[in-house]
C-alpha cells in the first residue's frame, strides 16, 4: 500500500512539474488530470477526503479524476483507445494483460 501511495505521489509530482507555478493561483479553476487504474478489483478512495489529498488540492490547486473499469478491463481499455478518450495517467503492470492483478 505504501508503494502504491508513493507511486501516486511521484506521478502527480511529475505531472505538476509541467504546470508553471505562475499559472496556479487560488482564483483559477483547479488543474484536473485523470488517473485510470487498469484493474476492475482496484478500490478507489475519493479525492480530497484524506489529509494528503486535501493538502495537495489546497497547496497545488489540483484535482485527480480517478477511474477504473466496472468489469472487463481489456474491453474498457480498447474502447478508450478507439474513442480517443485516454486518461492522463494509466496505472498498470508492464507487460500484463489488462485487468490482471500485479505481483506486489
Amino acid at each position: 500500500m505504501k508503494k502504491r501511495l508513493l507511486v501516486l505521489i511521484l506521478a502527480a509530482a511529475m505531472l505538476l512539474s509541467f504546470v508553471p507555478m505562475s499559472t496556479m493561483t487560488a482564483a483559477e479553476e483547479p488543474y484536473t488530470f485523470s488517473l485510470y487504474y487498469n484493474y476492475d478489483w482496484w478500490t478507489i478512495h475519493p479525492w480530497a477526503e484524506d489529509e494528503i489529498s486535501k493538502y495537495w488540492q489546497e497547496k497545488f490547486n489540483i484535482v485527480i479524476d480517478q477511474r477504473k473499469p466496472d468489469a472487463d478491463a481489456a474491453a474498457k481499455l480498447n474502447l478508450m483507445v478507439s474513442s480517443g478518450d485516454l486518461p492522463d495517467v494509466r496505472v498498470c503492470r508492464p507487460g500484463a494483460p489488462a485487468g490482471q492483478q500485479p505481483h506486489v
